[in-house]
């Protein structure tokens, strides 16, 4: 039962995910975001609740089948993050800035010192350049922010690097918390 539970709540989180880039830019479509995302959060709470009264479903699985549903969990938030990580951004053009302070850096520039519409930065524009917020503004994002966006710009001065890069270190931090559970002696689920 918890197995076809789990399932079932993965692809209907799955599906959901997918509908939201049926809706893309979804800043041009609030009311749509707004229902899936309302779905989305329902369905989250209706699994948390539902894992919570049967628990002891958790202590019947074998101890690979418990070994494994951490990983099944992982597999299922990257699957989730994929969906999203192509086309183009949904919800905030941030990513954009995120390039292109990337692009700036690796052209041996501070992102502090000029705005994006600065004359003397037109030879790195890109065909995304249109997108940058406030591009009269230089940079607001902190050091180690820049740091990483240089760092995904040196794989790739794209928009699709930055957004990997994020989505790496968010897979990352899930990870992080299946050990620190497994250290405590905590169910990793």
């Amino acid at each position: 039962l918890l197995k076809k539970f789990l399932i079932v709540i993965a692809l209907s989180t799955l599906a959901g995910h997918a509908a939201l880039r049926l809706y893309s830019p979804l800043r041009q479509h609030i009311p749509e975001f707004l229902g899936i995302y309302a779905a989305l959060c329902l369905l989250s709470m209706a699994t948390a609740f539902w894992l919570k009264a049967h628990a002891h479903s958790l202590e019947s699985l074998s101890a690979r089948e418990h070994a494994a549903l951490p990983w099944l969990i992982l597999g299922f938030a990257a699957l989730f993050r994929l969906v999203l990580l192509w086309g183009p951004p949904i919800l905030s053009t941030d990513v954009y800035r995120y390039a292109w302070d990337g692009r700036v850096q690796l052209a041996g520039i501070n992102p502090y010192i000029f705005a994006p519409s600065s004359p003397e930065l037109a030879s790195l524009r890109t065909s995304w350049h249109g997108f940058i917020n406030n591009p009269q503004l230089s940079t607001i994002y902190p050091p180690v922010a820049q740091w990483v966006f240089r760092l995904a710009a040196s794989v790739s001065p794209t928009v699709l690097a930055q957004k990997a890069a994020f989505v790496f270190f968010d897979l990352l931090t899930i990870c992080l918390l299946i050990r620190f559970l497994s250290l405590r002696g905590q169910s990793a689920a």
